[in-house]
């Protein structure tokens, strides 16, 4: 499968600094870039083992705030939401 370069709006509950606890939905603009992706096979077509998947990773995530500047620091949780997604709209 080919890699590429994705781009969608991921909506985040960004925690509000305030003694409840609570949460703010902000609408963040995604960009991140997919490697190219090879499944790999189990076998081969003369019964010799086959290869492992490889490829497929998820780089260069930048996240642009609503007011325009881009995110400096992706908390992992996020950072790993985001891959997840950015595959999901690579496959769609």
């Amino acid at each position: 499968m080919r890699g590429g370069s994705v781009n969608f709006t991921y909506e985040y509950e960004a925690p509000v600094s305030n003694e409840d606890g609570d949460h703010e939905c902000v609408l963040l603009d995604v960009t991140a870039n997919i490697s190219d992706y090879d499944p790999g096979c189990m076998y081969m077509r003369n019964g010799d083992p086959g290869y492992p998947p490889e490829g497929g990773e998820v780089d260069n995530v930048e996240v642009t705030l609503p007011d325009g500047s881009v995110m400096a620091t992706i908390p992992d949780a996020l950072y790993d939401a985001l891959c997840g997604k950015a595959h999901d709209e690579h496959l769609n």
